[in-house]
C-alpha cells in the first residue's frame, strides 16, 4: 500500500468539503514546470462512480532519476495532489508546488510538512521559514513555535 502525501487546500485533505485544486490549476502547473512531464495515467474513481483518466506528473529532476523509470509521480484526485512514499526531496519539491497553489502538503494521518521536509503538527507552522530551519537542525523548542511546546 504505501503512505501517500496529499497537497491540498482543504483543512483535511480526506475531507468532501472545502477548496479544492481544480484539474485545470494542476494541468497548468504541469504545462509550465519544466521539472514536470505526463508519464502515464491512472484510472480515478469519480463521486458519481463514474471513471476518469488523469495523468502522473512525473518529477523528472530527481536526483535519483534513471532511465529504468525510478522517478517520482503526482496524481490529481479529487481536488488534492497525491504522491506515494514521497522521500525527503520529494517532500520539499512537493512543498513548493503547494506554494505556487496556494496549498498545503498533508500526510495520510493529518501531519503537514514544511519546506525542508519535515512533518509538523499544523499547517500555519510549515509556512515559516525560520521555523522550519530549526526543527530542520532539531531543535526541540523554538519560542513560539507549537511543535516545541
Amino acid at each position: 500500500m504505501g503512505y501517500d502525501l496529499h497537497i491540498t487546500r482543504k483543512a483535511d485533505w480526506p475531507e468532501p468539503d472545502g477548496p479544492e485544486i481544480s484539474f485545470d490549476e494542476w494541468m497548468a502547473i504541469v504545462n509550465t514546470d519544466p521539472e514536470l512531464r505526463i508519464e502515464g495515467y491512472v484510472n480515478v474513481r469519480l463521486p458519481d462512480r463514474s471513471v476518469a483518466r488523469r495523468p502522473l506528473a512525473a518529477w523528472t529532476a530527481y536526483s535519483r532519476y534513471d532511465s529504468s523509470g525510478n522517478m517520482p509521480a503526482l496524481e490529481f484526485s479529487h481536488g488534492n495532489i497525491a504522491a506515494k512514499n514521497p522521500d525527503r526531496e520529494f517532500r520539499c519539491k512537493m512543498w513548493r508546488l503547494a506554494q505556487t497553489l496556494k496549498a498545503k502538503v498533508q500526510g495520510d494521518d493529518g501531519e503537514f510538512y514544511d519546506c525542508f521536509g519535515n512533518p509538523t503538527r499544523g499547517a500555519s507552522t510549515t509556512q515559516n521559514y525560520w521555523l522550519a530551519l530549526g526543527r530542520h537542525f532539531g531543535f526541540k523548542f523554538i519560542w513560539g513555535d507549537p511543535i516545541g511546546s
